[in-house]
């Protein structure tokens, strides 16, 4: 009698319409929270000062970043319960989801601990605080410690609600406490001239998103609130899956930083900024991948354990989409990079960061495309990723390092593309392994990086702007009908086709 319900429910978080409402939910969330930064820092700035508005920079690092000391568990949490739904499993998730809130308070707990007892350390010895500032700086620190419980913890509470697509709900939550970690400070600021009271409003905002959090999941799923009570056997998958998860993270947020340390090194403190800045500024475009990655790894999770042949269908939709998003932005990028940023930073860090910001835009967009792969992979088997991760650290740090010495900035941001290239490769190889209908569903897309590539080694060699506006538009002008008829398939054709005129019916 429970198989019907079991299947409708399968279909119903497997859908394009709730995938795509998702998907639409998380850039709005992304989006609010980007522009409440953008609007208060600088009143934060005048309000603070320089170096009471580092410390509070240094309050939303460890409130925001919190979830890298859960161990994997937040992750591992998403994926068994969403494995799980629908299934004769399902009578696991309500200990699913306390163990994994029980361990990752326990660790927070734990990393409480630790900042609490290094805080004194940390305050007067490694972060140069200026003297008059040393107490509240270290009042400040001993607040964040005893908030890093609800911090860790609270990506449980969010796991739970993603497994079931509950996206609307976590960005319902997200924005609201995005906007008192923003502005909260200067509410708290225009009563007490405090830096502690400014956290305060950070640390506030975290414990009314937990709180809201877990009503929302005990409403969602009405089983939780009966069967209490964490189960040590469920501690295990939990652990291993979170484990590979950690080795993953670890190893890529690793390589992320040491590229910026070799270049100081081996080149100049100057080439550092010539290679950062564009850094900092196209791996913005990420927030699509990481946004399309969010969504789609539960997706993952559920249809590799219940519909392995619906796993084809929504991530060749969710690399068509990331593709048809990207590319637009990233020609434009490449062909107008030294005009971008020479109009943003001055013809000196334009000249010298040109070929860098052009070769680092290539390797957004595909490693934007990986990250969807890895998603994928990680979704059913996290080890391969983790010893992807492991075997690519030797490889990529070394030939970041000859790329420096031999060719300087420019030869490293190719390797730096390189690469994402390579890894794709690797994934594509894991994906055929692990759902080869899936492999198949993205090989058409093979042409049409193929045709980006010519397209991008083109914009490489162009120096007259007319030539460049010319060839942009009509690059663009070509790649419409392209993504029209060759990389959408039929089905999304008529989706797109209905709710254009469903958009005309409206206006």
């Amino acid at each position: 009698m429970t198989e019907p319900a079991a299947n409708d429910e399968q279909q119903r978080l497997l859908s394009g319409r709730l995938l795509a409402r998702s998907t639409a939910f998380t850039f709005g969330g992304q989006a609010a929270t980007l522009l409440c930064a953008f609007i208060a820092v600088p009143l934060l700035i005048d309000a603070l000062g320089t170096d009471r508005f580092g410390v509070l920079t240094l309050a939303w690092v460890v409130i925001g970043y919190a979830q890298v000391f859960d161990l994997g568990i937040g992750r591992a949490l998403t994926k068994l319960t969403a494995e799980r739904i629908g299934s004769e499993e399902a009578r696991d998730a309500p200990g699913l989801f306390w163990t994994g809130l029980a361990g990752m308070l326990a660790l927070g707990v734990l990393a409480g601990g630790v900042v609490a007892l290094l805080s004194p350390w940390l305050v007067r010895d490694v972060l140069n605080v200026p003297g008059p500032l040393e107490d509240e700086t270290l009042h400040t620190f001993w607040l964040l410690a005893a908030s890093l419980p609800l911090a860790i913890s609270g990506a449980a509470l969010r796991a739970h609600l993603e497994a079931w697509q509950r996206f609307d709900l976590t960005n319902a939550v997200m924005v609201p406490t995005a906007a008192v970690t923003y502005f909260g400070p200067l509410l708290m600021l225009a009563f007490a001239d405090s830096l502690v009271a400014a956290v305060s409003a950070v640390v506030a905002s975290r414990v009314i998103s937990w709180s809201v959090n877990l009503v929302l999941v005990l409403r969602i799923s009405p089983e939780i609130r009966r069967q209490r009570g964490a189960r040590r056997s469920l501690l295990r998958p939990l652990l291993t899956f979170g484990g590979w998860v950690t080795a993953t993270n670890v190893t890529n947020a690793f390589m992320v930083a040491a590229d910026r340390f070799l270049v100081g090194a081996v080149a100049s403190i100057a080439a550092v900024a010539y290679f950062g800045t564009p850094y900092e500024v196209v791996t913005k475009l990420w927030l699509v991948s990481i946004a399309l990655a969010n969504v789609f790894f539960p997706a993952f999770a559920l249809s590799l354990a219940a519909q392995p042949r619906r796993t084809a269908t929504i991530f060749g939709g969710a690399m068509r989409l990331g593709f048809i998003g990207l590319f637009p932005i990233t020609l434009a990028i490449v062909t107008f990079a030294h005009e971008g940023l020479d109009l943003w930073l001055g013809a000196e860090f334009a000249d010298s960061s040109e070929r860098v910001l052009q070769w680092l835009a290539v390797g957004v967009l595909v490693s934007s495309l990986v990250q969807l792969g890895s998603g994928l992979v990680q979704s059913g088997r996290p080890d391969l990723t983790a010893r992807l991760a492991l075997v690519e650290l030797p490889l990529y740090l070394g030939g970041f390092w000859l790329a420096l010495e031999t060719g300087g900035i420019e030869a490293a941001a190719a390797v730096w593309a390189a690469k994402a290239l390579f890894e794709g490769a690797v994934l594509f190889l894991f994906i055929r392994r692990l759902s080869p209908a899936s492999a198949a569903a993205i090989a058409p897309l093979a042409w049409s990086l193929m045709a980006a590539g010519l397209a991008f080694a083109v914009a490489f060699q162009l120096d007259s702007v007319t030539l460049k506006a010319a060839f942009l538009a009509l690059a663009l002008a070509a790649f419409a009908p392209l993504a029209w008829r060759r990389i959408l398939d039929g089905d999304e054709r008529v989706r797109v086709r209905s709710r254009l005129s469903a958009a005309r019916g409206a206006a």
